[in-house]
């Protein structure tokens, strides 16, 4: 099973995990209304940029 197929395998698991982190999420999300207008798009780009360098680390171990 590569990278790719685990973590779809794991994505229910992964979800179960949020919902228990209801107060936690919560939280996290004043705090994003706390740096105001620009807080949500800033968010966004900060995972999707996360998420890139995964895929970036992911395709450099399979080209190993």
């Amino acid at each position: 099973m590569n990278r790719a197929e685990s973590i779809r395998h794991n994505i229910p698991l992964i979800l179960q995990q949020v919902r228990g982190k209801r107060r936690h999420e919560r939280q996290m999300i004043y705090a994003v209304m706390r740096l105001g207008p620009l807080g949500p798009p800033l968010v966004i780009v900060g995972l999707v940029g996360l998420v890139a360098l995964a895929a970036l680390a992911a395709e450099r171990e399979t080209s190993k």
